[in-house]
């Protein structure tokens, strides 16, 4: 709790037994009025991975793809002066034939409506609602509604399938009065992308990458071998554990199966999430599957190991027949390791400039953060606390092997750094991605502890940073690849819940979603309280005398 009062005098206040029967009395009436405000408050967690693709004219819209990549959720906010509704339109430019969803609060209920527009008059409910888990707010003049949608509701009439890294069309609109006219509308082209793809193997027309999900859990496989036969993958040393596909026809098969000779052997089960795909053009045939690190299947499913080295056996013959016969088929054996995802969504960017970026994610205590650290160099460095590299505080790291390295180090000037006595880093992950770009993700708290290696940083107040990336691990950058910048790193954003003749109430909820900080500020030296839920029994009072302050849970 952080009491903030705004008087100048700092008095200390003397106790009477009359003037606290009166304050008593005045808690007690006050109390009525903080229930009113409180129950309109309408509490919504902040989207922490959103990814905004429209901000114009007072309406931003917002999208944080789920983990299965098969929905989002969507927020759409609107910033004007008495506005009552906000809605937004999928696949279309105009009102006209447009998949629409409309939201308001109502008191302190948020509303939500899956719509069909067939023109300028008011959008009609769905037969079928396809939107779920409906959350907002309603702060002085910002209207903010959320929503759950699949990409695709099956429901062909009245639902636009919104694509994935594919351009397409929204229309959006606000107003001052619910069913009733916009006051101001207009229209974008957006793009929900997944995250980037890592490329694995490369070899004379065969290609093969991969993207693991951002819980780790699962992984996207997409396979492009030069033939219109088939192709086929065997996963671990032993080579048992397969996967082949082919295209006849227009009609792709794709199998989960077990090594024979020559043919493969359909398992029982076939452990795929999700409908594999598959396509032919050009002369090289293509196949997409997901398939979960572990199946569970421990009779004919290897599991996939992640940041270790890892076979595969790839094949893949010019037969286009439906039988996979090993006997003339192209293979061989490549040992890679498949990273962990190492994606840190809803971080804030410190610093950027050509070949270099620095982001942050705060923890969910506030006392350090996830850095992520991208560059076009082999490697990057980012000293912490300082301008120079003279006995500088610095991470310092590479992708060596397929695999991130990221060390705590000393800088001394120009040589290379060296590694601390204790490591403070943990949790380091990081990839090399198709573009050469590497990315470098660490977990570092401010305070490590390590006072005669580690800086202090602060937060909410700027500090300096040294940066620099290179060409080769282990030798100096070039001179343009360096620099100095000031930073900030700053707590989440206090949402305004009440304003009102000098009393102030902002709350920020924890990034996951169980701890509220709550700040008071009201227009006297004496006390204030807050009562939370509809009987006004459950009561946090404080007050501030001489330099003591008094908190209490009643």
């Amino acid at each position: 709790w952080s009491w903030i009062w705004s008087d100048k005098e700092k008095s200390t206040k003397k106790l009477h037994k009359g003037r606290n029967s009166e304050k008593e009395t005045n808690m007690k009436r006050n109390y009525q009025n903080l229930v009113i405000l409180y129950t309109a408050l309408g509490l919504i967690a902040p989207m922490l991975n959103a990814v905004t693709v429209v901000d114009t004219n007072g309406f931003t819209l917002s999208y944080d793809l789920n983990d299965d990549w098969t929905g989002a959720t969507w927020t759409m906010k609107a910033d004007s002066s008495g506005v009552a509704w906000v809605g937004v339109g999928f696949g279309g430019n105009t009102m006209t034939d447009t998949d629409m969803v409309l939201g308001n609060m109502n008191g302190s209920t948020a509303e939500a409506t899956d719509s069909w527009s067939t023109g300028h008059g008011a959008p009609g409910a769905d037969t079928t609602a396809n939107i779920s888990n409906i959350t907002g707010n309603k702060t002085g003049d910002v209207l903010t509604i959320s929503f759950d949608r699949p990409l695709d509701t099956n429901d062909s009439t009245q639902d636009y399938v919104i694509p994935l890294d594919t351009q397409f069309d929204v229309v959006w609109a606000y107003g001052n009065t619910v069913n009733s006219k916009h006051s101001t509308f207009g229209s974008a082209q957006i793009t929900v992308a997944t995250p980037a793809a890592i490329s694995a193997v490369s070899d004379s027309g065969f290609t093969l990458s991969y993207t693991v999900k951002s819980d780790n859990t699962e992984i996207s496989w997409n396979v492009t071998a030069p033939t219109t036969g088939w192709l086929s993958l065997a996963f671990g040393s032993s080579g048992l554990d397969i996967i082949y596909g082919y295209v006849n026809g227009g009609t792709t098969t794709v199998k989960d199966a077990n090594l024979g000779s020559p043919n493969p052997v359909d398992d029982t089960t076939q452990n795929f999430v999700g409908t594999p795909t598959g396509s032919e053009s050009g002369g090289n045939t293509t196949i997409s599957f997901v398939r979960a690190i572990d199946t569970g299947d421990a009779t004919d499913d290897v599991v996939l190991s992640l940041n270790q080295d890892f076979v595969i056996t790839y094949r893949y013959s010019s037969d286009n027949s439906d039988t996979v016969d090993y006997t003339n088929a192209s293979t061989k054996k490549v040992n890679f390791k498949i990273h962990s995802n190492p994606n840190v969504t809803g971080t804030t960017q410190l610093f950027s400039t050509t070949g270099f970026t620095a982001s942050y994610k705060l923890n969910n205590d506030w006392t350090g953060v996830t850095w992520v650290i991208t560059s076009t160099g082999t490697w990057a460095g980012l000293g912490f606390g300082t301008t120079n590299m003279t006995n500088a505080d610095m991470a310092y790291g590479t992708i060596k092997d397929g695999a991130p390295v990221v060390k705590d180090t000393k800088a001394n000037a120009t040589d290379v750094p060296v590694d601390d006595a204790i490591n403070n880093f943990t949790n380091v992950k990081g990839t090399a991605l198709s573009d050469g770009t590497i990315v470098l993700v660490f977990d570092r708290l401010f305070d490590t502890g390590d006072t005669t290696g580690d800086f202090v940083i602060p937060v909410g107040s700027a500090f300096d940073i040294a940066w620099a990336f290179g060409d080769t691990f282990g030798s100096q950058h070039n001179n343009s690849d360096r620099g100095t910048a000031s930073v900030t790193i700053t707590t989440p954003p206090l949402v305004s819940a009440i304003s009102d003749s000098g009393f102030t109430l902002s709350y920020t909820i924890k990034s996951d979603n169980t701890e509220v900080t709550w700040t008071v500020t009201a227009p006297t030296t004496g006390w204030l309280s807050l009562a939370f839920g509809n009987d006004g029994s459950d009561i946090i009072y404080g007050s501030v005398s001489g330099s003591t302050v008094t908190v209490k849970d009643a």
